[in-house]
């Protein structure tokens, strides 16, 4: 076990065929994460899931696009937990893919640049709403917060994110 956590079986996935958006998939096999805390994360088999729901806008900012980079595993898990709403709030669920992150060694300022866009974005999906709009002052917004993180990096934590992230959030009513 990495002193992040180790995940317990594989993801393995179908592509699901739609009209139009096709990055949908579905668990076959239902897989766990278990963190350093010793807690049990399960991604249920059926869920659909569309890994790291980024908006093609910041593919640019955040290496890859939805089903490239070490995240893949822990963006599975995330979709799957936002989903079964396995915590009454998402923020543990949020924390819970940076541990996820980490355990699968997604570099130390990816990870926080992930949990940052869940940290603002992710309450559309919690409230299973699309972002069909982004206005140029969150892109903005989300753009500062990412060169924040890159310059301070290794001397933040968790907490310093959620706060600059909940400032976000308040000002764009995102949550």
């Amino acid at each position: 076990m990495s002193r992040w956590g180790i995940f317990i079986g594989d993801v393995v996935t179908k592509w699901v065929i739609n009209e139009g958006f096709d990055r949908e998939m579905e668990l076959v096999e239902p897989f766990k994460f278990q963190d350093d805390n010793g807690k049990i994360w399960p991604a249920q088999r059926h869920h659909r899931i569309n890994g790291a729901s980024i908006p093609q806008i910041f593919w640019s900012i955040i290496p890859g696009s939805p089903f490239v980079g070490e995240y893949r595993r822990a963006a599975a898990l995330h979709d799957s937990l936002y989903i079964a709403r396995f915590e009454k709030d998402r923020a543990g669920i949020d924390r819970a893919f940076y541990k996820a992150m980490r355990a699968d060694n997604t570099e130390l300022i990816t990870a926080y640049v992930m949990y940052a866009a869940v940290r603002i974005f992710g309450g559309a999906a919690w409230n299973n709403e699309k972002i069909v709009f982004m206005s140029k002052v969150v892109e903005q917004e989300y753009r500062e917060i990412v060169t924040w993180i890159r310059n301070s990096g290794h001397q933040l934590s968790l907490e310093d994110i959620e706060s600059k992230c909940g400032e976000a959030r308040t000002q764009f009513d995102l949550e």
